[in-house]
């Protein structure tokens, strides 16, 4: 678990992982935020690394470019597993956004398949958000945040494509 100090004018990040220590000095507080979580993660990340070692290592044959890879990747299998999208969230609203603005907002039952259509279609946008939402709330959530984001792409409120 890592400590957020004020040191003077910046921020002090302090962590201790199983007896080790480690700290470093930010002019923000954020960027000492950000370095002790991505510092815990690593620790982390060689945890599990260590555990797959000991399971894989007296395995005849464990591959060395697993263990490679392993290390490489820049997610850890928890933090994958946290973000986790469960595969009964399909239905609900989806945010599609290019540059950091939300340029459509739509609904589906089958949100994924809904977004890859887009896709195919050649439909603009570079990163997109779900909002899971039930079936029977489907047209009114859309309506309330086209309504209240009115996005470029959308077609509705006398708002052309």
């Amino acid at each position: 678990m890592a400590s957020i100090t004020k040191f003077g004018e910046k921020w002090r990040a302090q962590i201790k992982i199983r007896g080790n220590r480690a700290s470093k000095v930010f002019c923000t507080e954020e960027d000492a935020k950000g370095w002790a979580s991505q510092y815990e993660a690593r620790a982390l990340r060689r945890a599990e690394l260590r555990e797959l070692v000991e399971v894989g290592a007296g395995l005849p044959n464990f591959p060395e470019r697993i263990l490679q890879a392993m290390a490489d990747a820049p997610l850890s299998r928890s933090e994958i597993l946290g973000a986790a999208i469960p595969t009964s969230v399909i239905c609900g609203i989806y945010f599609l956004i290019k540059r950091d603005r939300i340029v459509y907002v739509g609904q589906s039952k089958n949100v994924l398949r809904r977004i890859a259509r887009h896709i195919d279609d050649g439909r603009e946008f570079d990163r997109f958000t779900i909002s899971p939402c039930k079936e029977e709330d489907l047209d009114r959530m859309e309506a309330t945040y086209i309504s209240a984001l009115y996005p470029d792409q959308n077609v509705m409120l006398g708002k052309a494509a």
